[in-house]
């Protein structure tokens, strides 16, 4: 296990109130942590993407990565392999065998604004992700547990964007 307080990060990236800018302290710290860990398949799957500049997209581009990206917002795109779908409890796994995800991958994204620890949980059940980046509510302590409730079938459960 990697301690992040550990890893030293160009701070350039930090903002005056000592949060990272968005995208670029994330990838930052994305290849930081494969730069110690390094990758085995450089597979990801990232889910709640909205098909313009987003997490894994440096990955791709940058670092030769390929992965699954799902989400709500866009049609299908084969191009960059982004695929339309409801993510719930019931279809995830399912969802990630239409696709042929790999058991073991490197990098898991996972950002529904909903139903993140839920499908998480669930995925965990089979896959084994090396790295996982899961969005939080920033309103939050990060000692507090809080998770919303899961309501199969409602519109809580889609992965949407920010």
């Amino acid at each position: 296990m990697i301690n992040l307080r550990d890893i030293e990060l160009d701070s350039k990236y930090l903002c005056d109130d000592n949060t990272w800018e968005w995208l670029d302290g994330q990838n930052e710290l994305i290849n930081t942590i494969f730069d110690v860990i390094k990758t085995t398949n450089k597979y990801y799957v990232e889910f709640g993407y909205r098909k313009k500049l987003d997490t894994t997209d440096d990955l791709r581009i940058n670092h030769k990565w390929n992965g699954l990206l799902l989400g709500i917002g866009c049609e299908d795109d084969k191009s960059i392999n982004y695929h339309k779908h409801h993510l719930k409890l019931n279809n995830i796994t399912e969802i990630f065998k239409k696709y042929s995800v790999p058991i073991e991958f490197d990098f898991l994204c996972v950002d529904t604004d909903w139903s993140d620890w839920y499908l998480l949980y669930k995925i965990l059940t089979i896959y084994k992700p090396r790295c996982i980046m899961v969005e939080i509510n920033h309103i939050f302590n990060y000692d507090e547990d809080r998770v919303i409730l899961y309501e199969d079938g409602s519109e809580k459960n889609i992965a949407r964007p920010s």
